[in-house]
């Protein structure tokens, strides 16, 4: 057997109301902040997105540049081996000559091969 107080009863549909009032408005209340945190969350996906191309066109342009650079490393390296090529062919002919002009007994002028190139190039 349950005991009601006649005060109460009165209060207590009003109390009711105020539950449910309050009830709905914290409802509201955790839509809206749901629905913000959605949007920023979906703010944040699309700043992403956007980032992430921009650094893919860098990513793309930076491997361009490596590639041009290590052709034109390789260009490099085969220019510098054919110099110390001719450097080589150009020290033993002056060796012979020095031994030539020496007077060295025996030795006859040495012939100079220089893969088309002049044995005296000016220095820039």
């Amino acid at each position: 057997m349950a005991l009601r107080l006649p005060a109460a009863a009165a209060g207590s549909s009003e109390s009711e109301e105020s539950v449910d009032d309050k009830k709905m408005r914290r409802r509201m209340s955790n839509r809206e902040s749901a629905r913000r945190l959605r949007m920023k969350k979906q703010k944040h996906l699309q700043d992403l997105i956007v980032e992430m191309g921009k650094l893919e066109r860098e990513k793309k342009e930076m491997l361009s540049a490596c590639r041009d650079k290590e052709r034109g490393h390789l260009i490099l390296q085969g220019e510098n081996g054919a110099l110390l090529a001719e450097k080589a062919a150009l020290s033993g002919y002056l060796r012979r000559m020095k031994a030539l002009m020496n007077g060295k007994p025996g030795l006859k002028a040495p012939a100079f091969k220089s893969h088309g190139k002049s044995p005296a190039r000016p220095c820039t």
